[in-house]
């Protein structure tokens, strides 16, 4: 799903003319050495996992160019990856000729994937498939969970173990993690057994 084939389809959905500038931009974003969860294939993923739920969405290319963008600045040192990926979205967009509306919700959605607040049914669909891979198998969460822990290398151990339970735990005190009937009937239980077995580990 990563490919330029299905870029340049999304963005003449935008109404935008296909760009291999962009394409080579946001590939080499992803396929950096210090990318092991938040890359090219988390895209492709995310790009897949919605061709499930496409018929629900209001603007589908919306959201399409929302995956593409929301990850691409990543700075795990950094506190402002979402606003940044965001703003290059915005930039990029707004050359490229797409309305002013279809950008600013397109920026909604990417800044949603910091807090997992979302007002909308776009977003609630981007949302809850950024965040499928909570309630994938058990052997595809912990393979996750090892990537996530490798971003995060530089930080010690003791910290590590602190700030990622407390992350996990702030998903098992929501009411729901999902937000979408779809996540929440077929992925709801899968996320909080996960989740809960990885804190009992961290612990």
């Amino acid at each position: 799903m990563f490919t330029r084939k299905n870029l340049d389809q999304t963005l003449r959905d935008l109404g935008a003319k296909p760009s291999e500038a962009i394409f080579t931009e946001l590939h080499q974003a992803h396929t950096g050495k210090s990318r092991f969860y938040h890359n090219d294939q988390h895209i492709s993923e995310c790009l897949s996992h919605f061709q499930k739920l496409r018929g629900a969405a209001d603007h589908p290319a919306e959201i399409e160019i929302a995956f593409w963008f929301h990850d691409a600045v990543y700075d795990t040192r950094a506190n402002d990856n979402e606003e940044r990926s965001a703003d290059w979205a915005k930039a990029f967009l707004t050359i490229s000729g797409v309305n002013q509306v279809s950008i600013e919700r397109v920026v909604s959605m990417i800044v949603a994937t910091k807090t997992h607040e979302t007002d909308d049914t776009d977003s609630e669909i981007l949302v809850d498939i950024d965040l499928g891979i909570l309630g994938a198998s058990e052997e595809a969460f912990e393979r996750y969970d090892a990537a996530i822990r490798s971003e995060f290398h530089w930080v010690p151990l003791d910290q590590y173990v602190q700030g990622r339970a407390r992350v996990l735990q702030h998903f098992l005190d929501r009411d729901y993690i999902y937000k979408t009937a779809f996540f929440r009937t077929n992925h709801e239980q899968q996320a909080r057994s996960n989740i809960a077995r990885k804190i009992n580990q961290l612990w």
